[in-house]
């Protein structure tokens, strides 16, 4: 079980990613059943832009992680990020580190 400053943090990320991934399905499994779920035809990338206004409200690195491990974390049925938005996410990571923006 988690705690609950654990289960707020989910909350968090559930809430950024549903914002880039409105038709995001997802459930949290325990770590020893952890399957990986194929995309669904009907997802899609958001624009660099609405990812990058995402990862503006993002503060910390865990926080970070989180959004970024999506698939992995809350097995969700998303596509995966493509060079570009790891390059946005990544370029997050570093302003975070440095304290900016």
């Amino acid at each position: 079980m988690l705690n609950p400053g654990h289960q707020l943090q989910l909350k968090k990320i559930k809430q950024k990613v549903l914002e880039v991934f409105p038709e995001a399905t997802f459930k949290l499994l325990p770590k020893k059943n952890r399957t990986y779920t194929s995309p669904s035809e009907n997802s899609h990338h958001a624009s660099i832009q609405e990812l990058e206004k995402k990862l503006s409200t993002i503060k910390t690195i865990d926080e970070l992680k989180g959004f970024a491990n999506r698939r992995s974390i809350f097995k969700l049925d998303v596509p995966k990020w493509n060079e570009n938005e790891k390059k946005a996410i990544q370029w997050r990571k570093i302003e975070i580190e440095r304290g900016t923006r």
